[in-house]
């Protein structure tokens, strides 16, 4: 029997340790885009939960005046203007909630688009390194097989 064959297990579990490492770089790189996926799905209930609060607090000042002048004589004056300054306020602070949330939602969607374009440049030269290490694995295995066989000494 020859020398080389108690080589081939080492040479296939170091084989198979590059493959496994390689797929779970390739899983971890796929859960981080799938976790920014998930990210990017929640902003329109994130955008829409943040309206609902202005909304609310401006109902709520809207109850308070309503309050006020229910508190107040009948002719007591400027409540009207004081709901119409409190409504351009909130329509403008939703506008720029609305021109803030599109801005984000964009610099978001570009970073991922590069995020992307750098994850599937890395797995491709990670692709290419494994290819190499488990090319260079094999002609190790067999340097070695050759080199035993040359050295063929019967252990008995």
């Amino acid at each position: 029997m020859s020398n080389a064959y108690t080589f081939a297990p080492v040479f296939e579990a170091q084989r198979t340790a590059i493959e496994q490492s390689h797929e779970a770089f390739k899983r971890g790189v796929e859960l981080q885009h799938d976790m920014a996926q998930a990210m990017v799905g929640g902003f329109d209930a994130q955008k829409s939960a943040q309206k609902q609060g202005v909304t609310a607090t401006k109902s709520a000042m809207h109850a308070t005046i309503d309050a006020w002048e229910a508190s107040l004589p009948a002719d007591a004056e400027g409540f009207d203007d004081l709901r119409t300054v409190i409504d351009e306020q909130f329509d403008a602070a939703d506008e720029i909630h609305d021109q803030s949330w599109d801005t984000f939602e964009h610099l978001v969607e570009e970073n991922l688009d590069s995020y992307e374009a750098f994850s599937d440049s890395t797995l491709a030269m990670l692709d290419d390194g494994v290819e190499a290490a488990l090319e260079a694995n094999e002609q190790a295995e067999a340097q070695t097989e050759s080199a035993a066989d040359a050295v063929d000494v019967d252990v008995e």
